[in-house]
């Protein structure tokens, strides 16, 4: 009898480790842009969904320099900001006494420290934005611009000085706008974003989404 009462006492306790183990999820979110600074964001949270405050996190490079990061009781989660990386990756790690022990994660991070030049924006006539024409919009239109990195995302956006236009993404360094879809007698700006992209923004497929970004200069041309 004796025997089965400790062995129930014993599985309640392993159950309960096991919980103590499982029992949470730790997202993060680490944006960095033209200034070489990158944004970190760490929400662990217990297995209702909410934030585990109090615990201690830090984020560690592959030098071992440490930063400690803060908790935002505004938005719920710990934050700071550590400098230029060395390396493509850096560690987020978490004690907390609901975890048991200290955890670790690997996040994956390129820094794009190259802006996009624009090298061809002109329409199917010939009549070419970088020379100081301006654009026929009834026409094809050709754009092209330098690499910065492999494997990113370039964003093509055009607008006006109170709205977006047109917008795009390739994982190429040209794209086409075919005729007729900018406005005709309108003064516009045409910028080309860059990211490179670690995770999944919406924390689905992975549990980090880690993104460096740079933008173009701003070119001004008047559609005709």
């Amino acid at each position: 009898m004796k025997r089965i009462y400790y062995l129930i006492i014993f599985c309640i306790l392993t159950v309960g480790c096991n919980n103590k183990s499982e029992s949470y999820r730790v997202r993060v979110s680490a944006v960095s842009e033209i200034d070489n600074e990158i944004k970190v964001c760490v929400y662990p949270e217990n297995s209702y969904g909410n934030i585990i405050n109090g615990a201690s996190v830090f984020v560690k490079d592959s030098k071992n320099v440490i930063t400690y990061l803060q908790f935002n009781n505004m938005i719920q989660c710990y934050e700071g900001t550590i400098s230029e990386i060395q390396d493509d990756y850096f560690f987020v790690c978490i004690n907390s006494l609901l975890l048991g022990k200290l955890e670790q994660y690997k996040i994956p991070h390129s820094q794009v420290v190259k802006k996009p030049e624009i090298t061809v924006f002109m329409d199917s006539c010939g009549n070419n934005v970088l020379q100081g024409s301006d654009i026929d919009v009834s026409k094809e239109i050709q754009l092209a611009w330098t690499s910065c990195m492999p494997d990113v995302v370039y964003t093509v956006s055009i607008r006006t000085n109170s709205k977006l236009l047109y917008t795009t993404s390739t994982t190429a360094c040209n794209t086409l706008i075919k005729e007729n879809v900018l406005p005709k007698d309108s003064i516009m700006y045409l910028t080309i974003k860059c990211q490179k992209i670690y995770g999944d923004p919406n924390f689905v497929e992975f549990d980090y989404y880690s993104v460096s970004q740079i933008q173009s200069t701003s070119i001004s041309f008047y559609g005709s």
